[in-house]
């Protein structure tokens, strides 16, 4: 009965489960990055321009991933993506407020 309510659910992602399915998605293309830099390795000094390829072909798709990612968060209207992401917002006003509470303690 479980395995229905979630299919009806399906349309409506929850922000936890999106947050899943991103993380998901990043260890996938971090384990096929870290196979495109191991063939990289193997071209040597030899075949400079197949491991520039290698090379635009693993930023264009970590490039692609964060912003697929971060338009769909919008979308949806979810707000910690600069806390994954680690840019601008939440994520850094965090870290300048705990970076002044350690300086008072010492």
């Amino acid at each position: 009965a479980k395995m229905g309510g979630v299919v009806a659910k399906a349309p409506r992602e929850s922000a936890h489960d999106l947050f899943k399915r991103h993380a998901a998605e990043r260890k996938k293309v971090k384990n096929e990055v870290a196979e495109l830099k191991r063939q990289r390795m193997k071209k040597g000094k030899i075949n400079k321009d197949a491991k520039k390829a290698l090379t635009k072909r693993i930023t264009d798709m970590e490039e692609e991933l964060r912003k697929r990612q971060e338009a769909e968060q919008e979308a949806v209207g979810v707000e910690k993506a600069s806390k994954i992401f680690g840019g601008e917002g939440a994520a850094s006003d965090e870290e300048g407020d705990a970076k002044g509470s350690d300086e008072d303690s010492m």
